[in-house]
């Protein structure tokens, strides 16, 4: 199965002091038509306050927040 195509583009989405609301869409394109992509932490977590849902959606509020996004 070809891989998907990310439109998020790679690296650091930032620093936030702690208390800073975040939200963040991830996005890919499937490379074949109706393949409907769910997204998921494989390794590590996301920093203390985020959650994502299976639809990409990076949100809540940070305690302290570096992150970086890599295929």
């Amino acid at each position: 199965m070809k891989q998907p195509v990310w439109n998020t583009p790679q690296g650091s989405l930032g620093n936030y002091p702690s208390g800073t609301s975040f939200v963040y869409q991830l996005s890919a394109s499937p490379q074949l038509p109706a393949v409907l992509l769910t997204y998921a932490v494989i390794s590590g977590s996301l920093p203390d306050g985020l959650s994502m849902d299976s639809e990409g959606l990076i949100s809540g509020t940070t305690i302290i927040l570096t992150t970086e996004i890599t295929n």
